[in-house]
């Protein structure tokens, strides 16, 4: 089987692997922005999560999926670096410093060896909803995957007030600020989104790993 998806992963694994381990040795798990999560990755020989390299198959399918990707809490940037790869023009958002340092060093480590990445990749420090005029909603979708951190509920009303803006959000819901694992607290959940202007479909479903959904505004 021709898969796109596992061989651009592969690709980007091979020099941004040995990039990040380096800043892993140097800094250790924490100061490097790895922390557990990536370290662990990192460690066993990729920078990718099963739900990356799913959602990148099901969105490089989707013949009707915008071409501009924005991440929201995008980490190291990994599921934008390998969108990039396949075509999309994508941003990646981190707020937190030590996190967008590390994905800022691995984006100008692989712009240095693929042009795609140069040309389609950008990584941001910046809180969404982003201030005016630093991205464009129109004609791209908002991607959250493994969202989890705590917020006020001003901050939460603002997360959903600024996705209510994109003409389609692909979103993993058990994992968005707080975790569920129920169907009782996922239908809660896609109320929320409701009540925010944003219709939810089933877009994906990993099982335990993710569960994602295709939000659209009213």
């Amino acid at each position: 089987m021709d898969d796109s998806v596992a061989q651009a992963a592969a690709k980007l694994d091979a020099v941004a692997v040995p990039l990040g381990l380096r800043r892993l040795e140097a800094m250790g798990d924490h100061e490097s922005g790895a922390y557990n999560f990536y370290a662990t990755r990192l460690r066993r020989g990729t920078i990718f999560s099963d739900y990356d390299l799913a959602l990148a198959r099901a969105l490089a399918e989707w013949r009707q999926a915008p071409k501009a990707a924005h991440e929201i809490g995008g980490g190291f940037g990994s599921l934008c670096l390998l969108l990039a790869m396949l075509g999309f023009r994508t941003t990646c958002l981190e707020v937190d410093r030590r996190r967008f340092a590390a994905a800022a060093d691995l984006n100008k480590g692989l712009g240095a060896t693929f042009k795609e990445i140069r040309r389609r990749c950008r990584v941001v420090n910046v809180r969404f909803p982003a201030p005016p005029g630093a991205l464009r909603p129109a004609g791209a979708m908002a991607l959250i995957t493994n969202l989890v951190f705590t917020t006020t509920a001003q901050q939460k009303a603002e997360i959903l007030g600024g996705l209510a803006v994109y003409p389609v959000s692909i979103i993993d819901v058990d994992r968005f600020l707080t975790f569920c694992t129920t169907p009782e607290e996922r239908e809660s959940r896609l109320g929320e989104f409701a009540d925010a202007g944003l219709v939810g479909a089933p877009f994906l479903d990993l099982g335990r790993s993710a569960c994602f959904y295709r939000f659209t505004p009213k």
